[in-house]
């Protein structure tokens, strides 16, 4: 099972607790500060990273795109929550029907007022928010993977790098929003649980539960989603810091597959670390073959929303000790 999926509540190296709901989502929820009982000394072995490194200076820009893009969902969406449950809470009424107590009612009420929160619209633009970035993020990583274990980069591996980080972007992004690429065409992803889209609409159903349950009015409804975690500036940045840093990983992978000297790849920890969590568990398995999963079913960072671990080449005969230098070279 991935650790994606395993996700309850765990604490993260860098010293916050992420706790997901049922539906297990990679991006449900905020991450929190952790309580620091179990807190260790910054350990020798945490580097700072190229991912971190890359992630720092070029996040901010897709963290901006996404803020934007989420404010005006959150307008958007509040007011059309707001009118909705104006209307079907009057109809409601008048019908003779108490939402407060009688389930099915409420139930219905819920899904009605969800079912005219469409986030379809915005799918586009966060497509064209996150897919210049994601592709540059691999693309500059391949060239960086290339150069960390002394290959020429040749125009035939760079044409191959650019075309391959072209198709990872578009398919990365389109899953972002609950969709895969199938032959040039977007289309439903039956299993989008890393979409920020579906979270979104995770997100969106627990308030308009909250309100009804609550007696709020409309209009605190329409409050609540404008301040919610969902749309706001903090959750824009871990997703463009965690995309970007999956980019980057993938990226350098991508490249040592290129050269054909790479037989495996070992992970290390990023500076954000306090705590333990699976990135030790990754960290600590050592060495393992380029093309297989860690124990706990990753095939690299990140292991968890802003993680900045990443993975260095083992060349062919040569001693993991001898590369671990290398990566952390900005």
């Amino acid at each position: 099972m991935s650790a994606r999926d395993a996700f309850i509540v765990m604490r993260c190296g860098c010293g916050t607790v992420h706790k997901v709901g049922g539906r297990g989502g990679f991006y449900d929820v905020a991450w929190t500060p952790a309580p620091r009982d179990g807190q260790l000394a910054k350990r020798s072995k945490a580097k700072r990273t190229v991912v971190a490194e890359y992630v720092d200076k070029h996040a901010p820009r897709l963290t901006k795109r996404l803020t934007t893009i989420f404010a005006r969902i959150a307008r958007d969406v509040a007011a059309a929550a707001q009118k909705q449950l104006e209307h079907r809470g009057l109809e409601a009424k008048h019908t003779g029907k108490l939402v407060s107590s009688v389930r099915l009612t409420k139930d219905d009420l819920v899904n009605a007022v969800l079912r005219e929160l469409e986030l379809e619209g915005y799918e586009d633009e966060v497509i064209r928010a996150v897919r210049p970035l994601i592709e540059e993020a691999f693309r500059d990583a391949g060239m960086y993977g290339l150069e960390q274990v002394g290959v020429d980069v040749t125009a035939e591996a760079k044409k191959n790098l650019f075309e391959t980080a072209k198709a990872f972007a578009e398919e990365r992004a389109a899953e972002l929003v609950g969709k895969r690429v199938v032959a040039g065409e977007l289309i439903d992803n039956p299993d989008p649980r890393w979409a920020i889209t579906e979270t979104t609409r995770d997100g969106l159903r627990d308030l308009v539960t909250n309100a009804i349950d609550q007696g709020d009015s409309p209009k605190e409804l329409a409050d609540a989603i404008e301040e919610a975690y969902a749309f706001s500036e903090s959750r824009a940045e871990m997703i463009a810091r965690t995309e970007l840093a999956y980019a980057h990983v993938q990226g350098n992978v991508e490249a040592w597959r290129e050269s054909e000297v790479v037989e495996m790849k070992q992970s290390i920890l990023g500076d954000n670390h306090d705590d333990e969590d699976e990135c030790d568990d990754a960290a600590d398995e050592g060495p393992i073959a380029l093309e297989d999963d860690f124990e706990m079913g990753e095939f690299g960072p990140p292991y968890h929303p802003n993680c900045v671990c990443a993975l260095i080449p083992i060349v062919a005969e040569q001693p993991a000790a001898d590369v671990a230098g290398e990566e952390v070279a900005a």
